[in-house]
């Protein structure tokens, strides 16, 4: 799916994406903690990383949105009376 995601024009469901990317890192995080070797920790670190690269990303993205006057979709029709 990301292909076609990032032809998409950013928005604020991005704010999807994060939310997934962070419960995966909590869960290595957990793994981790609970004292399992091999792979577990430097999969917690890398996971936690572009869970907050993401989260930043997303964020700015929003910011700048929100700056321009776009969080929202322009209305579809005007009605004038």
């Amino acid at each position: 799916m990301l292909p076609w995601i990032m032809v998409q024009p950013f928005g604020v469901s991005y704010w999807a994406f994060p939310f997934g990317l962070t419960s995966m890192a909590f869960d290595a995080m957990k793994f981790a903690e609970r004292g399992m070797d091999g792979l577990a920790p430097p999969l917690a670190y890398a996971t936690f990383a572009v869970a907050n690269i993401s989260i930043a990303v997303v964020a700015i993205g929003t910011a700048w949105l929100f700056t321009r006057g776009r969080i929202l979709p322009a209305p579809l029709s005007t009605i004038t009376t």
